[in-house]
């Protein structure tokens, strides 16, 4: 091992490009949803500065739950009549995100006015539990805060990245992706365009 990183700081390296543009008056918050809990961490241009473990939602199903969902749901169409008590993905609803947006929007006032700030912040979403469709609507519209969804391994510094997407979310390799950039060195970027892909929504 090379580089060895506590995950917050994999995350930050993941969200430096959105880091070094935060202005004065901004914050960054990461919310890192992962299956037995959500990790909650605001940072500032010099980096984190407060960390807190939040509820988790409804996990997304897995590539394998997905495929019987996708082959259950062809089967439907063929014969609605006969299939019955099938499981299907239903998308998050604002009561399965209650919870979740309560401990957001609490614990990032309490930090604030602990702290005697004033300031505004926009939300990251990372994770295998971000994949949910109307999760940034949902928690941009609760929270009234602006709320983007990251995509790992578009982040400009990867140059190369191989996986089997039948194996695994490329959703659930933030701290993966955020540690491997822990061994690159430049980290300055000359054209913007190409992390246009990093931010999804």
């Amino acid at each position: 091992i090379c580089s060895l990183q506590m995950s917050h700081m994999c995350i930050a390296n993941l969200l430096k490009t959105e880091i070094d543009k935060i202005q004065e008056n901004e914050l960054i918050i990461s919310v890192d949803l992962l299956d037995a809990f959500t990790q909650f961490v605001i940072f500032d241009a010099s980096g984190p500065l407060f960390i807190k473990r939040l509820a988790s939602i409804k996990s997304y199903p897995s590539i394998e739950e997905m495929k019987k969902m996708n082959s259950i749901q062809v089967e439907i169409n063929k014969k609605p009549n006969k299939v019955k008590n099938s499981k299907t993905y239903h998308a998050l609803s604002k009561l399965d995100l209650k919870i979740l947006i309560r401990e957001i929007g609490e614990t990032f006032t309490n930090f604030l006015n602990k702290n005697n700030l004033n300031k505004k912040a926009k939300i990251f979403l990372s994770g295998r539990n971000s994949q949910h469709k109307n999760l940034v609507e949902i928690l941009g519209q609760s929270l009234d805060m602006d709320v983007a969804l990251i995509s790992p391994i578009h982040n400009y510094l990867l140059k190369e990245f191989s996986f089997d997407p039948d194996e695994i979310s490329h959703f659930a390799m933030s701290r993966l992706v955020g540690l491997g950039l822990t061994l690159v060195n430049n980290n300055d970027l000359d054209d913007q365009n190409l992390n246009q892909e990093f931010i999804l929504n």
